[in-house]
């Protein structure tokens, strides 16, 4: 699911009660390369297990 800058806000707790508050641009900018970075991860965390899981099979 794809987040848009108006969509999104930082959830805040304080004296029991939720705030959301707004996102800064440099703060939107840094959240999506965080989450780029994550799903590069993601990927090639993915490729790794499968190469793993591919050369133990051939030591079979």
């Amino acid at each position: 699911m794809e987040m848009n800058q108006k969509e999104c806000g930082i959830v805040c707790k304080e004296n029991g009660t939720e705030q959301i508050e707004k996102v800064t641009e440099e703060e939107w900018k840094l959240l999506k390369q965080y989450r780029n970075l994550c799903e590069e991860n993601k990927l090639t965390i993915n490729i790794l297990i499968q190469r793993l899981l591919a050369h133990e099979k051939g030591r079979e």
